[in-house]
C-alpha cells in the first residue's frame, strides 16, 4: 500500500498563508474600459485640463445651472440699482430726503425738500405725512397695536426747506407715507 500523501496542516497564522496565490475577482482593466477619458487620464496620472468654469459647463445640466445663477445675479443687481435708496423720494416735482434721529428721549423725522432740477412748476401746499415704526412680525403682533403718527407739512416756493416732526414713539426703522392730492409716495428710513 502506498503511503498516502498528507495534506499540509492549515496554519492559522496569516503570514504563513501569504505564499498562496490570491484570487482577485476585481478586474481593474475591465473596469477602466468603461470609464470616461477624463477618468482614464486621472488613472494614468495625466493632468486634466479644465478649471472652475469648465467644471460648471461640462454637462448640459451644469450649463443650465450656471446660466440660471448668472441670470439671478444680474436680476438682483438691476433691481438693486433701480431701487431708490432709503429716505429719498420725489413727490410733486419736489425731491425729499428723509432722515430719522434720536436726541435724549425724543425720536424725530427730518424732511429736507428741494425743488427738482427739471421741474418748472413744483407742487406747493399741504402734504399729509404718516409715520409708523417697522416691526418685525412674529405672527403675534396685532396690526391695531402698531402706532401711527399723522401730520401735515406745507411746501412753499422756497428752493429748499427743512421740516422736523417729533414722534410720540421710538423705533429703529420707520415707514413714511406722503400724500399730495391723489399722488402718494413712500419710503423707509433708519434711525442714525
Amino acid at each position: 500500500m502506498e503511503p498516502k500523501e498528507q495534506e499540509p496542516k492549515r496554519n492559522d497564522d496569516p503570514l504563513q498563508n501569504l505564499d498562496r496565490e490570491v484570487i482577485f475577482y476585481y478586474n481593474r482593466e475591465r473596469r477602466l474600459e468603461r470609464v470616461s477619458p477624463a477618468v482614464r487620464a486621472l488613472n494614468e496620472g495625466k493632468l486634466v485640463k479644465g478649471g472652475f468654469i469648465h467644471s460648471l459647463t461640462s454637462t448640459k445640466s451644469h450649463v443650465f445651472l450656471f446660466i440660471s445663477i448668472l441670470i439671478i445675479i444680474t436680476m438682483i443687481m438691476v433691481f438693486s440699482a433701480l431701487q431708490a435708496p432709503w429716505g429719498v423720494i420725489t413727490l410733486g416735482g419736489n425731491d425729499l430726503t428723509v432722515r430719522a434721529g434720536r436726541s435724549r428721549d425724543e425720536s424725530f423725522i427730518t424732511i429736507n425738500k428741494s425743488i427738482a432740477a427739471k421741474e418748472e412748476n413744483p407742487y406747493t401746499g399741504e402734504v399729509y405725512v404718516g409715520v409708523s415704526p417697522i416691526i418685525r412680525s412674529s405672527g403675534k403682533t396685532n396690526p391695531a397695536d402698531i402706532p401711527v403718527f399723522t401730520g401735515q407739512i406745507f411746501f412753499t416756493m422756497e428752493p429748499e426747506e427743512e421740516y422736523r416732526l417729533v414722534l410720540p414713539f421710538s423705533g429703529e426703522n420707520y415707514m413714511l407715507l406722503f400724500q399730495v392730492g391723489d399722488q402718494r409716495a413712500s419710503t423707509r428710513v433708519k434711525t442714525k
